[in-house]
């Protein structure tokens, strides 16, 4: 039995923002060419892309919390089908991320990981490992620190044996992940959690646990947490910071922002804390004054979307 609360539910779901059908008439662009189509693809479409008859395109536009928005298309054999399926997405009304948990399926699969398993494990920073564990324990996925009964017997032994031969004695950071994406949403913070041990103890590089620990403990703890956290860092800088240093720090934002701002055109196509990530690093390869630490740049990023004149430009970007 799945276990759904605060801990497994989903943090952000998608709004359909529009939705469309519109013929694709042979030459046109949109139009699949028949050694793009797999074996998943529909018969009757395969048969019209074939044969050169009409075919239809449902196109989906919709956008998860604050992200940019996104098109979904589907293609049909008919007019009727492509309708039908349209009904699916009433415009304004959310729907969970185009296949809740994901299209992977809920069951374990021997010799095979999720796509979101492997992300983690090749990494994706210190992490929150308190209330990770919290986490954890209360979707149910561990009990007193171990991997609980429940996903012990869904990885069942021969799971087990394969994940401990792959990944040695770090094998239930991966049976955790796995078992979280497969029945949880990937924005639940029990997923976020086990990333958080995914990057800690398996991953190449811990990239991933900083971002991942900020992500859980602005969902733990809430929007008034993060609020709280810039009142009290502008508390500090207002207390601690002389005109000459507030100058110094105000030129040292202007440069983190128009490096943000010179990678406005991969937004979308990447999440906005890589985006970030990437700016930082631009920043640091070009500005030896800049400082380097994760406190400073996790306190710029703070001051860059809650404070002008960079608040504007920042939202103008990521939405």
């Amino acid at each position: 039995m799945i276990k759904e609360n605060k801990w497994s539910r989903a943090n952000r779901n998608e709004k359909v923002l529009n939705v469309t059908v519109v013929e694709l008439p042979v030459g046109d662009l949109m139009r699949p060419k028949l050694e793009s189509l797999s074996e998943g693809d529909a018969e009757d479409v395969k048969v019209a892309v074939r044969q050169g008859l009409p075919l239809w395109s449902l196109h989906v536009v919709s956008q998860e919390g604050f992200n940019a928005a996104r098109s979904t298309f589907y293609i049909f054999a008919s007019l009727e089908q492509a309708k039908e399926k349209s009904a699916s997405f009433p415009v304004g009304t959310y729907i969970d991320n185009f296949g809740f948990p994901s299209n992977e399926g809920r069951a374990f699969e021997l010799g095979k990981l999720s796509v979101e398993t492997r992300l983690s494990s090749w990494g994706r920073g210190e992490g929150a490992y308190g209330l990770a564990y919290e986490a954890l324990h209360g979707a149910g996925v561990y009990e007193n620190y171990k991997l609980s009964k429940e996903v012990l017997e869904w990885l069942g032994s021969e799971g087990e044996d394969w994940l401990r031969s792959d990944f040695g004695e770090n094998w239930e950071a991966v049976a955790a992940m796995e078992y979280c994406v497969r029945n949880f949403h990937s924005t639940s913070m029990a997923c976020i959690a086990a990333r958080i041990f995914m990057s800690e103890f398996v991953a190449e590089s811990d990239f991933d646990a900083g971002y991942a620990s900020r992500e859980l403990e602005v969902l733990a703890g809430g929007v008034e947490g993060v609020a709280s956290k810039a009142l009290a860092a502008q508390a500090r800088r207002t207390k601690g910071s002389g005109l000459k240093s507030q100058r110094q720090k105000q030129e040292r934002l202007e440069v983190f922002m128009q490096a943000i701002e010179a990678l406005k055109d991969i937004v979308g196509s990447i999440t906005e804390e890589r985006v970030l990530a990437q700016a930082w690093e631009n920043v640091i390869a070009t500005h030896e004054s800049m400082p380097k630490t994760k406190k400073t740049r996790f306190e710029y990023e703070v001051i860059l979307r809650s404070e002008e004149p960079f608040k504007t430009r920042y939202y103008a970007i990521f939405g």
